[in-house]
């Protein structure tokens, strides 16, 4: 009865069918409490399975309490709503096979009596929330045939006694709390064909034991720390179709011999330090290959242009691998879908043949020298999943695929002429778009806002006209909006709508006038507030002391008046703070020394951007400089290790109640960095007209170099008010 689109409750008619052996109802919509369910079943049942029933559940200590569950050789509960801890009597089911709860909420741990269940064949605890140890009494399940844990709480070492599991032809722990090396133990477990150890801590270099693996199909490594060489020997893994060592940090060369894997479809070495020159023939051989990754190693890779390969490839990643052009073999390529040539030296128009593949939906060209201008509206592929040709020299016109793409990245290019008013229809799926570093003039189009975009940047242009209501009324999902550096005009929006979903709102270097709208107070969420260099006018409202999330304010180079409100001093998480170039007045709030606790902040989480491309940049005044601070929420996001500081020795130059005439400054502790640049910490008050009042707490580089560029500071937190103060 599995997938046949049942609903409700289990009738209770098959209660009665007391010879009833398997029950499988998988797959359906069923709803019910599992253990009151259990409890009317009679007879003998060998096997149940209720798996994907997303409203099918309850605590499931029922197992092993009931006489009808010790007969059980099968419990398949996956993909329920399944809780609780597993119960101890789970594991004294001497004749259970099969036990797969993944994808629920059971908890608890995997005990050393696991090794007394001598049938077991299949273990699946994935994307649970068990944790602990794996016990060394693994290895007594000799019948085990496939152990899953990955998305767990699982932690420690890999058990040498794993080697003991002969039976075992599965095993993928990815994703959880596993470190350390692999055992050499696992080269006896000559049974085993899938390996998935992805994503944890595993360390030292590629373990030859896995040489051992004759039969080994799968072999995913990827994102740990495995050092060395890939050995020459890998040929061995004669069965192997899928090798997986992204993101490691192995050296040396490619290894001619992989040619000699050839059921090889998918090989994936990107994010290495591979080196050396590798020319793409080599992988002649692999006829069935599929997915090749060598992209951000130190490799050179060699096309012959009359290259023809035998395999058809459904991705590419040839990312910083010091190509000059676009490999003329693509063409044929009619089942690619996935193209990652960025961060190359390609000086060339894009071919026009690119854009007929047929089955083209990731192209990713970006940081290359890429010249000429997109093709009309009407050549472009129909459909896109992800677009990226961002810092390139590419003109002309804004041509758009006709349906959209989850990601959009045209900036860094120089583009010129409007926005098209149609460009709605091609964002219907969007949900980050970047024009930001072009040319591009006129008014920004209200179909620009569409249900699911994130993150939409269009700064450093020359847009005009005013801010579209569309935008603060009705972007639902909007979380980033950059529209820094153009030349809008007329007042803030006094209706922002979306502004509790908003992040970072960067309005900085346009001709804004007006107040700040008390609307934007309801941004609960906002953690980037920059508003300088415009022409806002009036007090600092008070009700800024609300954006409690806020890390970064940035209201400089405006008309504002009146005094700093406490409200503004107190935000908890405030660490950078520029409010230079304004007509304020007044002392600066007794509370100032409040804003020294975030010294002792051990972690922060400004963890919004992670999956997102979006980069914060924040200008801030300092001494006579314009600053640019890059990523700054990824800076904020680290752990801050300056709670040992010996603040003792900071001058408030003997001014306990203003500080308003405080003109010197003290250093704490000098230091070098590994360049032989002079490290400071320092913090500085100076209040003095022309130098303005100025605070750092942090790692400054006082190499005059560097500080011309834009900073990428770490663990650094910054306040600057600077100038604003009259007295």
């Amino acid at each position: 009865m599995s997938d046949c689109g049942l609903g409700g409750q289990i009738p209770n008619s098959l209660f009665n069918l007391t010879s009833l052996l398997h029950l499988d109802l998988s797959y359906n919509y069923l709803s019910a409490h599992i253990p009151a369910w259990f409890e009317n079943v009679t007879g003998r049942l060998l096997s149940l399975d209720l798996s994907w029933n997303q409203n099918l559940g309850g605590d499931i200590s029922f197992i092993g309490q009931r006489k009808s569950s010790l007969s059980l050789t099968r419990i398949v509960l996956s993909g329920t709503a399944s809780k609780g801890r597993i119960p101890s009597a789970i594991w004294n089911i001497s004749c259970l096979e099969h036990l797969r709860l993944s994808d629920t909420r059971i908890e608890g741990e995997i005990p050393a009596s696991i090794g007394n269940l001598s049938s077991l064949q299949s273990l699946d605890l994935s994307d649970t929330r068990i944790e602990g140890g794996i016990p060394s009494a693994i290895g007594n399940a000799l019948s085990l045939e496939s152990l899953h844990l990955s998305y767990t709480g699982i932690e420690g070492e890999i058990p040498s006694a794993i080697g003991n599991a002969l039976s075992l032809e599965r095993l993928h722990l990815s994703y959880t709390g596993i470190e350390g090396e692999i055992p050499s133990a696992i080269g006896n477990v000559s049974s085993l064909k899938s390996l998935y150890l992805y994503d944890i801590s595993i360390e030292g270099e590629f373990p030859v034991s896995i040489l051992n693996l004759s039969k080994l199909v799968e072999l995913d490594l990827s994102y740990n720390m495995i050092t060395g060489v890939i050995p020459a020997s890998l040929d061995s893994l004669s069965s192997l179709v899928s090798l997986d060592l992204n993101a490691n940090e192995l050296n040396g060369t490619i290894p001619s011999t992989i040619s000699n894997l050839v059921n090889l479809r998918s090989l994936l070495l990107h994010s290495n330090s591979l080196s050396g020159l590798i020319s793409l023939s080599v992988f002649d051989n692999l006829t069935s290959l599929d997915r090749l990754y060598l992209s951000y190693n130190q490799l050179t890779v060699n096309i012959d242009s009359t290259w023809i390969p035998q395999f058809k490839l459904s991705d590419l990643a040839l990312g910083s691998c010091n190509l000059d052009r676009i490999p003329s073999f693509l063409v044929t390529q009619y089942g690619l879908e996935y193209l990652d040539l960025s961060a190359n030296s390609i000086q060339t128009n894009i071919p026009s043949w690119i854009w007929s593949l047929p089955s083209l939906s990731n192209l990713n060209l970006s940081c290359n020298q890429l010249t000429g201008s997109l093709p009309s509206r009407q050549t472009l592929p129909m459909y896109f999943d992800y677009l990226d040709l961002h810092n390139n020299s590419l003109e002309g016109s804004l041509h758009l695929p006709l349906a959209g793409a989850y990601l959009l990245d045209l900036s860094m290019n120089q583009f010129n002429g409007s926005i098209p008013s149609h460009i709605g229809a091609c964002l219907e799926n969007a949900m980050f778009l970047s024009l930001s570093r072009n040319n591009l003039s006129g008014a920004i189009p209200d179909s620009i806002c569409t249900p699911y975009l994130q993150v939409l940047d269009l700064s450093k242009n020359t847009l005009s006209s005013v801010i579209p209501l569309h935008l603060t009324r009705n972007c639902s999902s909007l979380s980033v909006l950059d529209l820094a550096e153009n030349h809008l005009e007329g007042k803030l929006p006094a209706e922002w709508g979306n502004i509790t979903k908003i992040h970072t709102l960067k309005l900085n270097g346009n001709h804004l006038r007006g107040v700040i709208p008390s609307s934007i107070s309801e941004g609960r969420s906002l953690q980037v507030l920059d508003l300088g260099n415009n022409d806002l006018e009036g007090t600092l409202p008070q009700w800024i002391g609300k954006l409690s999330q806020l890390h970064v304010l940035v209201l400089r180079s405006n008309h504002f008046h009146g005094s700093i409100p406490r409200q503004v001093i107190g935000l908890p998480n405030l660490q950078i703070l520029d409010l230079s170039g304004n007509h304020l007045s007044g002392a600066i709030p007794s509370n100032l020394t409040n804003l020294l606790a975030i010294v002792n902040a051990s972690q922060n989480n400004s963890n919004h951007l992670e999956d997102v491309r979006y980069t914060n940049k924040i200008t801030i005044s300092w001494k006579g400089w314009d600053v640019e601070f890059v990523k700054v929420l990824f800076i904020l996001k680290c752990n801050l290790k300056l709670s040992g500081i010996p603040f003792t020795n900071i001058s408030f130059c003997n001014n306990s109640s203003g500080y308003g005439n405080c003109t010197s400054i003290e250093r704490i502790g000098e230091a070098k960095n590994s360049d032989g640049e002079m490290i400071g910490w320092a913090v500085g008050l100076g209040l003095s007209y022309g130098m303005g009042f100025f605070i750092v707490i942090g790692v400054l580089t006082l190499n005059k170099r560097v500080r011309k560029r834009a900073f990428d500071f770490y663990d650094v937190v910054i306040l600057a008010i600077d100038g604003c103060i009259r007295g």
